[in-house]
């Protein structure tokens, strides 16, 4: 008895002690550098952000001063990390946020092997991981989470820390998915509670935050279960030769991007009708659509989208400041340096290198596709692939179905704070050919509900539906 009571206590000093051990891990960032560290995201967005115009009412100075008493106070890192997320997310930009926490928190954080989407007013589950296919259906409605309304944890718990564009998607992009980081939690162990609706009750399903971000501490059991819409994150290619129709999902904006064009373009020639599927592409890198550009857009010469990037104007803000503030407006010349001694002026990169702002199409026009080519795109699509949509969009034979896209386009600005914490910051404006702002998305020619469409389960039944729609088109 005595031997089990001194087991327990060296045990319990053990627990204590590491208890202990991982609470000074994470608290290892000093409230000074908390304050260092939001004075240079406030300096780097000040100078640096493209998309003030996307931010109504939001005045930056103000949302600093609001925000240095919560770094400093926050009682971790693990809290710090989320506050500045959170005052990322006020500048409503997809490609403006913390992305990557410093690497002595990373050990610690967990998702739940949980995909949720929102549709007419509720929360379904779409996917899960394989331990919980027992607990677990694809289509449960989740009407509570923690004992909360499910949307009203989403509004506490996720909206404030999400980084969107457009405000319609904020709900969606709050949602449980793969690699959310607003989705992240501390301990893997943290319980999830959700009360699913099963008929006229409600039952209550236990999930927990045990898909680490740490590749080294994930199990084989760390999947997710593929008869949801695992489906939808894979490329893909589906021919209907009786209708003359292919169809192209791609799914990332890398070497299989290209690779699975070049793959199936012999029978995507075939073809008098193209279906190209960037709906689910979380982007990548711009250099592997362009491999596919040339092939799609039927001209001699491909030209580069408009990006406009801030300039500074010190020179016009210096002698605003003699000018009275009523009488600005008419005696600062009009011009594009007027609105700008307040530090709005943006300088078209396009025009500073002509051999950049056009190019000649190195695919000769006999291997060009001739075709009829539809693009199906969404709120999921995003970076190079609104890149990849809105270059294709100077072939005006070309119709966009689907949603507005993500509005995470043109190239951030990386960089590292001090403490590790990685941050991305949009610098340009972008504008499709004909002259319209795509900064917050790029929109369709015609609307689809995307959900609906992706409940069929299966690319040949999506082909079949996309070919009686665009059969009504014509």
């Amino acid at each position: 008895m005595k031997s089990l009571k001194i087991y327990t206590l060296f045990a319990l000093l053990l627990m204590t002690g590491g208890i202990r051990m991982q609470a000074q891990e994470l608290s290892t960032i000093p409230a000074e550098q908390k304050a260092y560290e939001l004075s240079v995201l406030w300096k780097e967005m000040s100078y640096n952000f493209g998309n003030m115009d996307n931010c109504p009412g939001l005045n930056i100075d103000s949302l600093y001063r609001a925000f240095l008493p919560k770094v400093t106070e926050t009682k971790d890192d693990f809290e710090y990390w989320k506050t500045l997320q959170q005052f990322m997310a006020c500048f409503n930009n997809g490609h403006t946020k913390i992305f990557g926490a410093p690497d002595h928190l990373v050990k610690h954080l967990a998702y739940p092997m949980l995909a949720t989407a929102y549709h007419d007013g509720h929360v379904v589950i779409e996917n899960f991981g394989t331990r919980m296919a027992d607990s677990l259906h694809i289509g449960d409605t989740i009407v509570t989470i923690n004992g909360m309304a499910a949307l009203e944890y989403f509004k506490e718990y996720h909206i404030p820390y999400v980084t969107c564009s457009n405000e319609e998607f904020k709900i969606h992009e709050a949602m449980f998915y793969f690699v959310n980081l607003n989705c992240c939690l501390m301990e893997s162990d943290e319980r999830i509670r959700l009360g699913i609706k099963d008929l006229d009750k409600v039952r209550e399903v236990d999930v927990y935050a045990d898909y680490y971000l740490d590749p080294e501490k994930r199990g084989l059991n760390d999947m997710f279960y593929t008869g949801g819409n695992y489906w939808r994150t894979v490329n893909a290619f589906v021919a209907d030769t009786t209708n003359s129709f292919a169809y192209l999902a791609l799914t990332r904006c890398n070497e299989s991007f290209s690779q699975e064009f070049f793959k199936h373009y012999e029978e995507i020639q075939k073809a008098d009708n193209l279906i190209i599927n960037i709906s689910y592409n979380m982007g990548g890198y711009s250099s592997f659509c362009d491999t596919v550009l040339g092939y799609l857009i039927d001209n001699d010469t491909i030209f580069r989208y408009p990006t406009l990037n801030r300039v500074s104007n010190a020179s016009v803000m210096a002698s605003s400041h003699f000018i009275p503030e009523e009488r600005k407006e008419t005696e600062i010349e009009i011009s594009e340096n007027q609105e700008y001694y307040l530090n709005h002026t943006f300088e078209n990169v396009n025009y500073q290198d002509p051999d950049w702002a056009k190019f000649t199409n190195p695919v000769p026009a006999s291997q060009r596709y001739h075709g009829n080519i539809y693009v199906l795109m969404g709120h999921e699509t995003v970076s190079a692939a609104e890149y990849f949509a809105i270059m294709l969009s100077q072939n005006k034979q070309v119709v966009f179905l689907g949603e507005k896209t993500a509005g995470a386009n043109a190239q951030p600005y990386y960089f590292t704070l001090p403490s590790g914490i990685k941050a991305m910051i949009n610098i340009g404006k972008c504008y499709d050919f004909d002259n319209r702002d795509a900064s917050s998305g790029f929109s369709p020619d015609y609307e689809l509900d995307m959900y609906e469409l992706w409940q069929t389960k299966s690319r040949k039944k999506v082909l079949a539906k996309l070919e009686s729609i665009i059969q009504g088109l014509k």
